[in-house]
C-alpha cells in the first residue's frame, strides 16, 4: 500500500454555519474570529517510510517521533542476544523499556509547529545520535538522573481524545485520532449546534511558568498565530516489508501515554508474536521523564517491578487504565484480520462480512473497525 497524504483546503465560501460556530464561541460577538476560522488550512506534511526489522513503520517526523526512536533503540538490543525475542517476563526487557522511553521524551521536548519550528536537525539528531543512546542504555543494572537523558521541558497531562483504526477491502489502512484536548474540551456547547468545542490552545505550553518540579515550559511549543500545539496523538500503519500488505494499525488515546502505550503494543505485537488482544489487554507501564517516575498499571507482574525497584527506577502504581489502544493486525499463518477494543473502556471491533457465519475475525476480503464507544466528554 503506497504512502498517500492529504491536503484539506479552507472553506469555499463563509457559510451560515461558520457564523454559527463563531457565535457559540463568543456569546453572539464572532464576527471577530469568523476570518481566521474561514482561513484555516490543514495543509499537508510528508510521510515517513521508516524500517525496523522487516517492518516498515508509516509515519510523519515529530510528535510520532516517540514511537519511532523508541523501537530504534530498542531493536537495537538484538544485537547482544535473544532475551528480547524469548519472553516478556524478563525484567531486563522492561529496564531498557523504559530507559529508552525516557529518552524519546527527551527529545519530544524540543519538537513543535513544523511549519514554524524547524524540527528537521532534531529529526536528524535521533536518528544519527540513537546507536549512541543504545550503547549508553548498556548500563542493565541501573537507571540514570535527570540530566543523563538531556530532557530540558516539561509535558502537559491532557485527556479527551478518541481513536479509530480501520482496514478495509482494498487493503488500505487508516488510523485516525481526534481529540477536543480536556473533558468537555472547552466547556462550551454551541446552543445551536450542540457542539462542546474544544480547549487544543491549553496544548501549548506557556512561557515564564514551571511545573510543579520547577522545570520550565518548552520554547518550541509556545503559542504564535496560526500556530498549531504539540500533540501526544500517534495513529501508526505498519506493512510487511515483503509484501507491502498492511500488517498492524493502531493507535490511542490518554495524553502522554498515548506513545508509550502505543509503543508496547506494536513491539509485543510484532516481536513477541503475541496477537493483538493480548498485547492491548496486557498491564502496562509509562515513564515520560517528568516527573521522574515509573507509573505500572494494576496488575503488572509484581516479580518484575521489584526488579526494576532494584535498578533504581522509582515505580508508582495506578488504577487499570489511563490509556485506551484501538488496533487491528493482520494474522498471516491463518490469512485473517484481527482487531480488538482495549478492555480499559467500553468499546467493541465491527466489520463487514461476506460470510455471516464467521467469527468477528475477517478475512482479506472484508472490513474491519476498531474503536471505543465515545460519549459527549471526548472519551478520553
Amino acid at each position: 500500500m503506497p504512502s498517500t497524504e492529504v491536503e484539506i483546503q479552507p472553506c469555499a465560501s463563509k457559510s451560515a454555519e461558520t457564523s454559527t460556530v463563531a457565535d457559540s464561541m463568543t456569546d453572539g460577538k464572532g464576527n471577530s474570529i469568523i476570518d481566521s476560522l474561514f482561513g484555516i488550512n490543514n495543509g499537508s506534511s510528508k510521510l515517513l517510510d521508516d524500517k525496523v526489522s522487516d517492518r516498515i513503520i508509516n509515519t510523519r517526523c515529530g510528535r510520532i517521533r516517540n514511537i519511532r526512536s523508541t523501537c530504534f533503540v530498542l531493536q537495537g538490543y538484538n544485537d547482544y542476544g535473544n532475551e528480547l525475542k524469548e519472553s516478556t517476563t524478563n525484567a531486563l526487557f522492561y529496564h531498557r523499556l523504559i530507559e529508552a522511553f525516557k529518552f524519546a521524551y527527551a527529545k519530544r521536548s524540543e519538537l513543535g509547529d513544523p511549519r514554524m519550528i524547524n524540527i528537521t536537525e532534531v529529526c536528524q539528531e535521533i536518528d544519527l545520535n540513537f546507536g549512541v543512546v543504545r550503547k549508553s542504555l548498556n548500563s542493565d543494572n541501573k537507571t540514570h538522573g535527570l540530566d543523563y537523558y538531556g530532557g530540558t521541558w516539561f509535558d502537559k497531562e491532557k485527556t479527551g481524545t478518541t481513536h479509530l483504526s480501520v482496514v478495509g477491502p482494498d487493503g488500505d489502512a487508516i488510523g485516525l485520532t481526534s481529540t477536543i484536548n480536556l473533558y468537555y474540551g472547552s466547556k462550551v456547547l454551541g446552543p445551536q449546534t450542540g457542539i462542546f468545542y474544544n480547549d487544543q490552545m491549553d496544548n501549548f505550553s506557556t512561557p515564564n511558568t514551571t511545573n510543579h518540579y520547577g522545570v520550565p515550559s518548552s520554547p518550541a511549543n509556545y503559542i504564535a498565530p496560526g500556530k498549531r500545539p504539540v500533540s501526544s496523538m500517534s495513529p501508526l500503519i505498519i506493512l510487511d516489508n515483503a509484501n507491502q500488505r498492511v500488517r498492524l494499525v493502531v493507535g490511542a488515546s490518554g495524553g502522554t501515554k498515548i506513545t508509550t502505550s502505543v509503543a508496547q503494543v506494536a513491539m509485543l505485537n510484532l516481536w513477541f508474536n503475541q496477537d493483538i488482544k493480548t498485547a492491548i489487554d496486557a498491564a502496562r507501564l509509562h515513564s515520560q521523564l517528568l516527573p521522574h517516575e515509573v507509573v505500572a498499571e494494576q496488575g503488572f507482574d509484581s516479580k518484575i517491578l521489584l526488579q526494576l525497584k532494584q535498578r533504581g527506577h522509582n515505580i508508582t502504581s495506578s488504577a487499570f487504565g489511563g490509556s485506551s489502544v484501538q488496533g487491528i493486525e493482520w494474522r498471516e499463518e491463518v490469512n485473517q484480520l484481527w482487531a480488538n477494543c482495549d478492555i480499559r473502556k467500553g468499546g467493541a471491533p465491527d466489520g463487514l462480512l461476506a460470510d455471516h457465519d464467521k467469527n468477528d475475525r475477517l478475512t482479506p476480503n472484508e472490513f474491519v473497525v476498531a474503536m471505543h464507544y465515545c460519549d459527549i466528554v471526548g472519551a478520553g
